[in-house]
């Protein structure tokens, strides 16, 4: 279960970014109806890390063949402490 608690006296120019759990090893069974999806048990998962590049890429290729999805992710903002990352995902 994920919580999320944001401050009510938020400042201007304040962004808040959800992402996937970009680990090695975390499984999903459905990546496009949630923000952040849910982890899941692996023995029923759909997808699963199975690689975490410290860049990120427009295209699947950086994940090799078995990679069935691509999530990448790219910061912005010169002060900025969130990194740039793809995350390879394949089948469990």
């Amino acid at each position: 279960m994920y919580r999320l608690a944001v401050d009510a006296k938020r400042e201007e120019n304040v962004a808040l970014c959800l992402g996937l759990n970009g680990q090695v090893g975390a499984c999903f069974d459905d990546l496009e109806s949630k923000t952040p999806p849910p982890l899941v048990d692996c023995s029923k998962a759909r997808l699963k890390g199975v690689q975490v590049l410290p860049s990120s890429s427009i295209v699947g290729d950086a994940c090799g063949d078995e990679a069935e999805k691509v999530v990448s992710y790219t910061s912005y903002g010169g002060a900025s402490r969130f990194k740039d990352s793809t995350i390879c995902l394949a089948a469990p």
